[in-house]
């Protein structure tokens, strides 16, 4: 005969497990930071594995410095962003190994990234089959608060991927709203071809973060080399 399934004869339902404000936290911010780093005008192919390597990163290393509250209920501090700069959104995939140009950063009324004179086909490390390809800069007003951004961006053309020289440029945005609040500089690089025109970047990285401490942005430029 078979056999017979025992009933529950408890009059108290079961509990589920509540998940505390801390982690809440980091998930709402880990999401946050890949949408502007993944999701627009800076586009990656979707991948589960970015959000969740993100919330360990940011668990591990950016929410421990906050000593007041318990942990649990720990929030991330400007402070604790300075770990964030230079992080890679695809570690098996890192700008840092694509791109040898010194390029120079400049924070004051706008935010420039400035890019001398390169040869493509000799400081790009590119993929065999493309021909051309793009960078992507994004900066964001991050309030961690409400969970929302307000972004800039600004793009290339198409490089061609050849030994001729491309001329000094500079990509160039405004400066996000409110300016107090963490602001995240992040470029990103597309690869194509002449058959296929991607609009996803194969490698994204967070260049810098202005106002990562407690002191509010200054009025003079200020220089990132």
């Amino acid at each position: 005969m078979p056999e017979k399934h025992k009933q529950r004869t408890s009059k108290w339902p079961l509990q589920k497990k509540k998940v505390s404000t801390e982690l809440i936290h980091i998930a709402r911010v880990a999401k946050l930071i890949r949408t502007v780093c993944c999701c627009g005008p800076i586009y990656m192919q979707p991948d589960r594995s970015r959000f969740n390597q993100l919330s360990k990163f940011i668990v591990r290393k950016c929410i421990i410095t906050d000593t007041l509250q318990p942990p649990g209920k720990r929030n991330i501090l400007n402070a604790d962003l300075e770990t964030l700069k230079g992080y890679e959104l695809d570690i098996e995939c890192p700008l840092a190994e694509h791109l040898d140009i010194q390029y120079q950063i400049n924070i004051g009324k706008r935010i420039d990234i400035y890019f001398p004179a390169f040869i493509p086909a000799v400081q790009i490390n590119n993929p065999s089959d493309a021909t051309h390809c793009r960078l992507i800069a994004v900066t964001a007003s991050l309030d961690f608060g409400y969970y929302s951004a307000v972004i800039k961006s600004d793009q290339t053309l198409l490089i061609q991927l050849s030994h001729e020289p491309v001329h000094p440029f500079t990509l160039q945005m405004e400066l996000p709203q409110p300016s107090h609040l963490p602001i995240f500089i992040v470029l990103g690089l597309s690869y194509c071809n002449e058959i296929n025109l991607s609009k996803y970047c194969q490698a994204v990285r967070i260049l810098h973060i202005e106002n990562a401490n407690p002191v509010s942005i200054s009025s003079t430029q200020n220089t990132i080399p």
